[in-house]
This record gives structure tokens, C-alpha cells and sequence, in this order.
């Protein structure tokens, strides 16, 4: 049982540093091309026409990774005052409340963006040409990755109690 625990532990922290990775290298690369822009624009009077673009996919993509980093270290906008002033039992019950909310909205949005992807198998962008799945696809990624993060959560927590450990 400890060994499944250190498991999904191990799992939820690979995850969570690949995303880390992902993004620091996408953070790296469009801040290289926007340089690279206005170098080459104001520098040499010949700027690049596709820069502008790609940059703006890829901070589709920080955005959805950021969700996910920002859910799994607990640093979105929430109402954390209400936990502490009713104490830990219902805190826990209002964790639990609000997990659910978010993994059945993620789901939601997730089988509904199915049509929306589909749809752009085909869909080009307008300079690059560069198809549009690969934009879109980074809301589900973004959203798979907290989709499975709770799941894994929830599993850690549960093997945790039936150890009897704290969870």
C-alpha cells in the first residue's frame, strides 16, 4: 500500500515537473522570437511575419500549463479565509466540494471541445499555416492534466486514510 502511495506521489510529481519544463522551455522560446522580432524589425527594417503568430500560440499553450501548475500548487484566486474560520473537518468536506465542481466542469468543457477540435483538423492558420488542432489541443491538455491530478489526488488521499495515515 505505501508503495502505490509513494506511486502516485512519484506520478503527480512527474507530471507536475514536466509541465514545469514544458512551459519554462515555451516561456524561453517565444521570449527569443519576440526578441528576435524587434531586432530584426527595428534593427534591419525586415521584420518577420510569422513571429508575431507563433508567439501567440505558444502563450495559448503557457495558459493552459500555467492552469494546470497553478491547481496543482494551489495559487488560483479562491475564498481560502472560509476553510479556516470553520474548521478542519468542514474545510475538508468544502475542499472536496470544490474538486468536484472543477473535475465536472473540466469533463464538461473537455467533451464539448471535442466538436471544436475536430473542426479544426482542418483549419490552417492565417500566416503560418500551421493547423489549429495543435492550438487548440492546449486546453486539453491544460484541462486533462488537472482532470487527473484530482483522480490522483483523491486516490492518494483515500490509500492514505486506509493506511492510517493522515491525509
Amino acid at each position: 500500500m505505501l508503495g502505490t502511495i509513494r506511486m502516485i506521489s512519484g506520478t503527480r510529481g512527474a507530471l507536475q515537473r514536466g509541465a514545469t519544463a514544458c512551459l519554462v522551455a515555451l516561456v524561453f522560446t517565444m521570449v527569443g522570437i519576440t526578441l528576435m522580432q524587434v531586432i530584426l524589425r527595428y534593427g534591419f527594417n525586415a521584420p518577420l511575419r510569422w513571429s508575431e503568430e507563433l508567439a501567440r500560440y505558444i502563450f495559448v499553450w503557457i495558459s493552459f500549463l500555467g492552469l494546470y501548475l497553478a491547481y496543482r500548487k494551489g495559487a488560483h484566486l479562491g475564498l481560502d479565509m472560509l476553510p479556516y474560520m470553520v474548521g478542519p473537518s468542514v474545510g475538508k468536506v468544502l475542499e472536496l466540494s470544490s474538486q468536484t465542481i472543477i473535475l465536472i466542469t473540466l469533463i464538461w468543457a473537455v467533451g464539448t471541445s471535442g466538436r471544436l477540435v475536430s473542426i479544426s483538423l482542418n483549419q490552417g492558420s492565417a500566416v503560418m499555416g500551421l493547423p489549429m488542432i495543435y492550438v487548440y489541443s492546449a486546453f486539453l491538455v491544460g484541462a486533462i492534466l488537472v482532470i487527473v491530478d484530482i483522480f490522483l489526488g483523491w486516490l492518494e488521499e483515500a490509500l492514505k486514510v486506509r493506511v492510517g495515515g493522515q491525509a
